[in-house]
C-alpha cells in the first residue's frame, strides 16, 4: 500500500491478478505503471493524491517493468492494447473504461464514473 490510502494495493504475486480477474464481482481500477517513466509517475501521483475520484473503489498498481508478462496477459484478457501508464476500470470481467498517459486525471475519471453510474441507476 502506498500514499496513505488503504485502497491502493501494489500487485506483487501472479495469484493476485488471477484472483482479480476471476472474481471481479466489485468494480476496481488497475494502473499499469512504469517506474522509469515521468508520465507514469505523474499518473501514479494523481491516483495517490486525488483518490476521492475513485469513489471508494480499489486501485491496484502493477509495475510493468517487473511484471511485463502480467501486463501482456491483462491486455489479452481485456482486449485493450497495452500502454503505460494506463488505468483500466474493470467490472464483471470487462474493461468498461480506460485512460492512457495524460488522460489519467481525477476530473476525467470522475466524469466517466458519474456517467456510468447514471446509466446504471
Amino acid at each position: 500500500m502506498t500514499g496513505g490510502r488503504e485502497s491502493i494495493v501494489w500487485i506483487r504475486e501472479a495469484r493476485q491478478i488471477d484472483a482479480l480477474l476471476a472474481e471481479n464481482k466489485r468494480p476496481f481500477f488497475l494502473l499499469k505503471h512504469s517506474t522509469r517513466c515521468p508520465v507514469s509517475s505523474r499518473a501514479l501521483l494523481e491516483v495517490e493524491t486525488k483518490g476521492s475520484c475513485f469513489e471508494g473503489e480499489a486501485v491496484w498498481v502493477l509495475d510493468i517493468l517487473k511484471y511485463r508478462d502480467w501486463s501482456t496477459r491483462i491486455a489479452e484478457y481485456t482486449g485493450i492494447r497495452h500502454e503505460s501508464p494506463q488505468l483500466l476500470y474493470l467490472h464483471h470481467g470487462e474493461c468498461i473504461a480506460h485512460w492512457n498517459h495524460f488522460e489519467i486525471e481525477s476530473s476525467s475519471i470522475s466524469t466517466v464514473l458519474r456517467s456510468l453510474r447514471e446509466k446504471e441507476g
